[in-house]
């Protein structure tokens, strides 16, 4: 990603790679510590959601059930202008 995207902005690898990790720290502050949700115009959304707890069995070990307690998680959304470039 790194190279890709120094190549079509004319940065050094140096440069992109700060600038990635800098947009990686500002995703991960906002999902832990801010509102859980960042909007990337034209790409789309990354956003945090709770999942409720729940059981599972585990057929490895003869259908033993287990609780497995509620979780954070991150999704992403991608924008209507990335899906219809996918298409």
């Amino acid at each position: 990603m790194v190279a890709a995207v120094s190549a079509a902005s004319g940065l050094s690898k140096g440069d992109t790679e700060a600038a990635l990790e800098a947009f990686r720290d500002v995703i991960e502050n906002e999902m832990a510590n801010g509102s859980g949700e960042l909007l990337w115009p034209r790409v789309g959304r990354f956003y945090r959601q709770t999942r409720a707890p729940r059981t599972i069995s585990t057929p490895m070990t003869g259908g033993e059930r287990r609780q497995i307690p509620e979780t954070r998680i991150v999704r992403f959304s991608p924008s209507a202008t990335l899906k219809e470039l996918v298409r």
